[in-house]
C-alpha cells in the first residue's frame, strides 16, 4: 500500500507558529508572565522543579540524577514520581540561563502544545487526513470525545440523574465516599446524610 504524498502547500515552519500562538493563548494567563505566574500550586510546582532539578544534576553530578533533595533521607527519591527527563532537556537552557523554575515549566508547556500540535499536524498531512490534518478535517469528530469535559457525577460514579454526593431525600451534601472517611465508615457510598 502507498501512502498518498504530502501536500506542499502549507509549510510547517507556517503552522508551527500557528500553533505557537494558539498555545500561548490557551495557556494564558500563564503565558503571558511566565516567569511569574502558574495555572494552579499543586502539579505545575512540582513539576517545574522536577525539571529544575534535572538540569541542576545532568551539569554537576549527572551519574546521581535520581538522589534529589526531596524525601530526604530516603535514596534515589526522584523515582518516587515522574522524572520527566526528555521535558527537562528541552527546557533546560531556559533554566541554566534564567535559574527560574516557573519560566522553565511555562516554556515546557508551550513547547509542549506546539509541538504535540505540529507532529499531529505533519502524521494526518502524510496520511491523507488533508490540509489543515485536524483542523475541520475528517479526524475532527471522532477526536471530540477525547476532548470533551466530563461531568463531574461521572468521574465520581454517581447514578446518572443524581448529583454526587447527595442522598435521596437529603437536606445537606456531603463528599462521596472515595473523598470521606466518614461516608466509608459508614457504608454509605455518597458520604451519608
Amino acid at each position: 500500500m502507498r501512502l498518498p504524498a504530502p501536500s506542499t502547500g502549507t509549510r510547517p515552519a507556517a503552522v508551527a507558529l500557528a500553533y505557537a500562538v494558539l498555545a500561548v493563548i490557551w495557556a494564558a494567563p500563564s503565558s503571558l508572565a511566565p516567569a511569574e505566574r502558574v495555572p494552579d500550586l499543586g502539579d505545575p510546582l512540582h513539576l517545574g522543579w522536577v525539571m529544575a532539578w534535572d538540569a541542576h544534576q545532568l551539569v554537576r553530578r549527572p551519574w546521581a540524577l535520581f538522589e534529589s533533595n526531596a524525601f530526604h533521607p530516603y535514596p534515589r527519591s526522584l523515582a518516587f514520581a515522574d522524572h520527566l527527563l526528555p521535558e527537562a532537556l528541552l527546557v533546560a537552557p531556559v533554566f541554566w540561563a534564567t535559574g527560574s523554575a516557573v519560566l522553565a515549566y511555562n516554556v515546557a508547556v508551550v513547547l509542549s502544545l506546539t509541538l504535540s500540535a505540529l507532529a499531529l499536524f505533519l502524521l494526518s498531512r502524510g496520511v491523507g487526513l488533508g490540509v489543515p490534518g485536524l483542523g475541520g478535517g475528517r479526524a475532527a469528530p471522532e477526536a471530540a470525545p477525547l476532548v470533551r469535559p466530563r461531568p463531574a457525577r461521572a468521574l465520581l460514579g454517581a447514578a446518572p440523574g443524581r448529583r454526587a454526593g447527595v442522598r435521596a431525600g437529603s437536606r445537606t451534601a456531603a463528599a462521596p465516599a472515595v473523598l470521606s472517611r466518614r461516608g466509608a465508615a459508614e457504608g454509605g457510598v455518597d458520604g451519608g446524610g
